[in-house]
């Protein structure tokens, strides 16, 4: 792997589309990483989709994962994140938020 991940921001997406998780990477080597996860923040919603984004001000919990290639992370648990493009991701309205 040639280009270094550090600072990249990475998401996973659940196989319904139910719940999108946002982790930036804090240290990585060329086999694994660390990542620190961030909170997410709804840009836009309609009846059935939230359009969602990383809060750049917030992270978590920290964990280690498998550098699968440049743009792909696998988690311990075997979900596999993905390198985020940086447009809002879709996931199913959770929380209904009020019109303005």
């Amino acid at each position: 792997m040639s280009r270094n991940l550090k600072n990249e921001i990475l998401f996973f997406q659940s196989c319904g589309g139910d719940v999108v998780e946002f982790y930036r990477v804090t240290r990585s080597t060329t086999n694994t990483c660390e990542v620190a996860r961030m909170k997410k923040t709804v840009i836009f919603q309609t009846e059935d989709l939230q359009y969602v984004e990383p809060d750049f001000k917030t992270e978590g919990e920290k964990s280690r994962c498998r550098v699968l290639s440049y743009d792909e992370i696998e988690f311990k648990s075997g979900e596999i994140a993905s390198l985020w493009d940086r447009k809002p991701v879709t996931q199913n309205t959770i929380i209904f938020l009020p019109y303005i």
